[in-house]
C-alpha cells in the first residue's frame, strides 16, 4: 500500500496509509466500526476504483483484474438463500479456476456441515461456514476476510482459527 486514502464524499474512510504486508503471514485488522477495515480489504481484493495512492500486489497494480489472484469474503452474505452448499460449491467453480472442490467438501465436512441443506434453513453460523468454506477453497495468493468469526458458536470459531492456521 503507497499512500492509499478512500474518500466516500466528504467522509474520509483511508488517509494516506502506507503498508507492506509480508508473504506467509496471517495479519489481523483491528479497530472501531467505521474506521475503514472493510474498506481497506475492498480497496486490496480490487473491488474500489475511487481511492488514491498505489496497491500493489505480486509487483502489478490491483484492479479489477487482480480478483482471479485474490479471494475476498465480506462481511455480509452475497449469496442467493435458496442455494445449498452444493450450488455454491458449484457457483465458485464456474467463476474461480482456482476452486478447489474436494478442498471445499473436505471443509463442509470438517465443519459437519450437510452439501444439500438450503441456505435458507441454516443457522446464520452455519452460512458463515459455508461462505468462509467456499472463500478459503480457492488456491489464491492472497486471502481477504471481513470478520471471518461474525455469527459463528464459540466452537465454529475454534475450527476456523485452526483451519486458518493449517
Amino acid at each position: 500500500l503507497e499512500n492509499v486514502s478512500v474518500r466516500f464524499g466528504s467522509q474520509t474512510a483511508l488517509d494516506g496509509l502506507w503498508h507492506t504486508f509480508e508473504p506467509g503471514h496471517i495479519y489481523g485488522l483491528v479497530g472501531p466500526n467505521g474506521c475503514g477495515k472493510s474498506t481497506l480489504m475492498k480497496t486490496c481484493a480490487g473491488l474500489l476504483k475511487n481511492f488514491t495512492g498505489n496497491v500493489i500486489y505480486q509487483g502489478k497494480h490491483v484492479d479489477t483484474s487482480a480478483r482471479g489472484r485474490i479471494a475476498y469474503m465480506p462481511t455480509h452474505s452475497v449469496y442467493y438463500r435458496y442455494m445449498t452448499p452444493e450450488d455454491m460449491g458449484s457457483f465458485y467453480e464456474d467463476f474461480f479456476p482456482d476452486f478447489s472442490r474436494t478442498e471445499y467438501r473436505n471443509m463442509l465436512n470438517y465443519f459437519g456441515l450437510d452439501a444439500n441443506q438450503r441456505l435458507y434453513n441454516m443457522s446464520t453460523g452455519m452460512v458463515a461456514k459455508v461462505r468462509a468454506a467456499a472463500t478459503l477453497s480457492r488456491n489464491a495468493g492472497l486471502i481477504l476476510l471481513d470478520e471471518p468469526l461474525n455469527g459463528m458458536d464459540l466452537l465454529g470459531q475454534e475450527q476456523m482459527r485452526q483451519i486458518l492456521l493449517s
